[in-house]
């Protein structure tokens, strides 16, 4: 037809289906098939029909097509449709798929704004989309319950083929497509077709549609190369890919180190900004039951199954050294076999070691951990006991030990809000009676023995206490211990759940003790988790790292007394209200403070990369929904593993909210959302409370409307760090509302007080930069092309106290020369690493000329009386 779609008024070329057609149509299609350079998904070739519902008696047809492809070519095709015209589920037709093929599906969903638009022709009759709208709704589309495949386009505009009558989608750049096809990509990662990841392209040269790959005059090959840094992960620079990292383990099974492996790795991916790959032993391997890890560690990053021996080691290793994995973690004793092959494959290894000496040799793990010991770079253990029984097996180690406790990864223990959720009534535990838990796999090693005959000692002896076991039920527990409970007649008082519970918190929150009833636990994270909450906490001398921290927020006993735990619990039980309250503050405090996850993550990281910097990242917000989220994702893309991102929004009036939370979530990163009821008037409270919030090393206060290069954290972090220096600054290129290019540098600018200056890097004692540059002008223009560290920063603001807020435009300036009058160096790269957006309505804009003159004098008056001015700069 005449235009294209489908419209049968101006046929150009009829199309008829004949019965008669059908075998030499199916083998023509069959010689295409066998091509080897033909899409197949397994031995099954993809492929499209346009549509379907042009078909007479659609279904009943496909049906004698692929009987005749079977009887005639023993091929099976997967047949797809495209989703047009109305017609968007394949099952009506008996097919087995569908792809998206926009615009059909999508414009009839998106507004038109042509009001939006600055028209050139006033007889335009079309429709005008915005590229934006287009992709909120395609990526609002929710997935179907049948295979589909996802489809992005760079541009759309018909209007060659409609004049002044067609569709033209606006405002589309090669970032904007790039968001859009990584999306995609993900999408088609966790919803493959037939165990295959699919994503199409409209199109590679619809030339008359707008909607083409190939390179114009306009963007030259700038869409091209967007689809190869997607697909290949490369960076937009020529700066090194973010840092990754192979996560060595054994099974997916919920036990604790399986666990600490995820959540390390949720860590590392969804905090830091890493890549991450997990590698898992085959033996014992289980794929995928309820409640086990494998999800999770696939949802993470690609996931290898094998076994150490396995001949195709050697290969997969190879293969993920060249894609720039050259860091490995494991995480157990039982993965020690893998270090030796990982060592051979070129990665610098950090081995986690959790287990005590009866575990090795109860599970046969000698040899593993003579690997470790032989081969590993680094060797991390949570405690001296742990460190000092893996060294006792195996002599010295080649490698570094250090000692280095988990933290606590479940943070949402410290904000939880008072009350157990109800648990106790559930359970029918009276309001008034005490209770007393224990959490994990209740064996002879974590001392249900021990727990139970605890808890016989104390319910004989008092009716106001109960004892809940958390965990799944080992058989020497119910077929043994549990028994003698029934026959003690306290079932009601002493019970095992048999199973891990969804919220455990509610059972910490409705406890009085915890006791820790274990013969060997290394550093157990459910005694962090316990004190977290505030309860006070009685385990076995002897047992493993946890004997200080126990020993300080509980009671430490001694194993060879069998009432000994008994009376220790008895006593926290009865001990008075308001010395519990001070200690409850005390517990949490400790945690707070001293086992934090994240530090213990980053740290990891530095042990691969000792001079990693550990930057707070504090992005002030305030209506700024149209930029925010291409801000979020430089701020993402940074090679430098970020180490938190605090994004504060100031009672934005639009719908900067949804846009920062939708982009985190795409980007799979985790941010702290900071958001003020009501508008604080001024950017400086703002960066006071991200300031304060944050606890990294160095600060960067990312303004939400510029953008960064990915390699501005790391160059200018690296820079700073050599020196020590409290600034560092670098050269900015300026854009408009619109991201259009306004200039490619501030030096002319800059070198305006010493020629040629500026033109090159340097490092410079701040009372020396501010003498011969701050004294005049404000030389750091944009705060976003700046890394503070974090300490000085905040002395500064400190020191120049409330009167900041104050500042129309000069605030920045003034705490640059307070810095600089500290004592800090400074120091300054030439490279425009940095976006500032420079508005047609500013802030400095709307300041009365008089008030702006008042502030620059003030500074330069300021500046004159902290260091010596030379009469030239004068």
């Amino acid at each position: 037809t005449r235009t294209w779609e489908g419209d049968d008024r101006e046929v150009l070329l009829k199309q008829s289906y004949h019965r008669d057609d059908e075998v030499p149509f199916i083998d023509d299609l069959a010689r295409h098939f066998t091509d080897p350079r033909y899409i197949r998904i397994g031995d099954r070739p993809l492929f499209f029909i346009y549509r379907p519902g042009h078909i007479p008696d659609a279904q009943a047809t496909l049906q004698r097509w692929r009987q005749i492809f079977r009887d005639r070519h023993g091929i099976d095709p997967l047949i797809f449709m495209a989703q047009a015209f109305g017609n968007e589920d394949p099952r009506a037709f008996g097919l087995d798929g569908a792809i998206e093929f926009p615009p059909h599906k999508v414009f009839n969903k998106v507004a038109d704004s042509k009001r939006l638009m600055r028209m050139l022709d006033s007889k335009f009759s079309g429709l005008v989309h915005t590229y934006d709208d287009v992709i909120d709704v395609a990526t609002a589309d929710p997935t179907p319950d049948f295979p589909l495949i996802r489809t992005v386009f760079p541009g759309w505009d018909n209007d060659a083929r409609r004049p002044g009558r067609g569709t033209i989608v606006a405002n589309a750049t090669p970032e904007k497509f790039r968001r859009w096809l990584e999306w995609a990509m993900e999408h088609a990662k966790t919803h493959p077709i037939f165990e295959e990841s699919f994503v199409c392209i409209n199109a590679w040269n619809e030339w008359t549609e707008g909607a083409y790959l190939e390179p114009d005059v306009h963007f030259g090959a700038a869409y091209l190369n967007t689809v190869a840094r997607a697909v290949f992960g490369v960076a937009n620079t020529a700066v090194a890919p973010r840092l990754s990292v192979l996560l060595v383990g054994h099974d997916t099974l919920k036990h604790g180190a399986q666990v600490l492996l995820g959540e390390i790795g949720k860590i590392l991916v969804n905090r830091f900004g890493c890549k991450v790959s997990y590698l898992l032993k085959s033996e014992g391997w289980v794929d995928a039951p309820t409640g086990h890890l494998t999800s999770l560690y696939e949802s993470l990053g690609p996931t290898q199954v094998i076994d150490p021996a396995d001949p195709r080691l050697p290969g997969h290793l190879a293969k993920l050294h060249g894609k720039g994995f050259d860091f490995a973690l494991t995480n157990t004793t039982v993965a020690g076999a893998f270090v030796p092959h990982l060592k051979h494959a070129g990665f610098t290894v950090v081995s986690l070691v959790h287990e005590l000496r009866g575990l090795i040799d109860s599970y046969g793990l000698a040899g593993a951990a003579h690997d470790i010991s032989s081969h590993a770079d680094r060797l991390i253990f949570p405690s001296e006991v742990v460190r000092d029984s893996f060294l006792e097996l195996t002599g010295a180690a080649k490698g570094v030990p250090e000692i280095m406790p988990q933290g606590l990864y479940k943070t949402s223990l410290l904000s939880r809000p008072a009350g157990d959720g109800g648990l106790r009534a559930r359970l029918n535990i009276p309001d008034k009676a005490r209770l007393v838990i224990n959490m994990g796999y209740s064996d002879q090693r974590k001392g249900i023995d021990r727990f139970i005959a605890t808890a016989m000692t104390i319910c004989a002896a008092r009716d106001d206490v109960w004892f809940v076991w958390v965990g799944p039920a080992a058989p020497e527990a119910t077929a043994w211990h549990m028994p003698d409970v029934a026959r003690a007649g306290l079932a009601d008082r002493i019970r095992l759940t048999g199973a891990w519970e969804e919220d455990v918190g509610q059972f910490y929150a409705a406890a009085d003790v915890f006791f820790l009833s274990s013969r060997e636990d290394p550093f157990p994270s459910v005694v962090m988790e316990a004190l977290a909450l505030g309860l006070p906490v009685v385990g076995y001398a002897g047992t493993g790292g946890c004997d200080r921290l126990i020993q300080r927020h509980g009671r430490l006993v001694s194993a060879t007394d069998p009432l000994a735990a008994a009376k220790a619990i008895a006593a926290l039980l009865d001990a008075a209200p308001e010395m519990r309250r001070l200690a409850t503050t005390r517990r949490r405090a400790e945690i707070a403070a001293n086992y934090r996850f994240d530090t213990y993550c980053f740290e990891l990281l530095r042990r691969f990369q000792p001079d990693l910097a550990k930057v707070s990242v504090v992005v002030p917000n305030y209506n700024y929904q149209r930029y925010i989220g291409a801000r979020l994702e430089s701020i993402f893309n940074q090679t430098l593993p970020v180490f938190e991102t605090i994004v504060l929004d100031d009672a934005s009036p639009d719908a900067s909210l949804n846009e920062i939370r939708k982009v985190a979530e795409a980007q799979q990163r985790r941010i702290d959302l900071v958001v003020n009821e009501v508008n604080s008037g001024s950017p400086f409270p703002q960066w006071r409370k991200g300031v304060a919030r944050a606890t990294g090393d160095y600060v960067w206060i990312a303004e939400a409307d510029d953008l960064a290069d990915p390699g501005f954290l790391a160059t200018l972090a690296r820079r700073m760090a050599q020196t020590g220096a409290a600034i560092g600054f670098c050269d900015s290129r300026q854009i408009d509302e619109n991201g259009e290019r306004l200039g490619d540098s501030y030096k002319p600018y800059l070198n305006e007080i010493e020629p040629g200056r500026f033109d090159s890097a340097f490092d410079m004692a701040g009372q020396e930069f501010l003498a011969r540059f701050l004294s005049v002008k404000n030389v750091i223009l944009n705060v976003s092309g700046v890394l503070f560290h974090r300490e000085i920063l905040a002395a500064a603001i400190d020191a120049v106290g409330p009167g900041l807020d104050l500042f129309g435009v000069a605030g920045d300036w003034r705490l640059y020369i307070e810095i600089c009058a500290m004592g800090g160096r400074v120091v300054y790269e030439p490279a425009a690493l940095n976006s500032h957006r420079r508005h047609s309505i500013s802030v400095t804009h709307a300041l009365s000329v008089g008030r702006h003159l008042d502030e620059l004098e003030a500074m330069q008056v300021l500046a004159m009386m902290t260091v010596n001015i030379d009469p030239g700069t004068r």
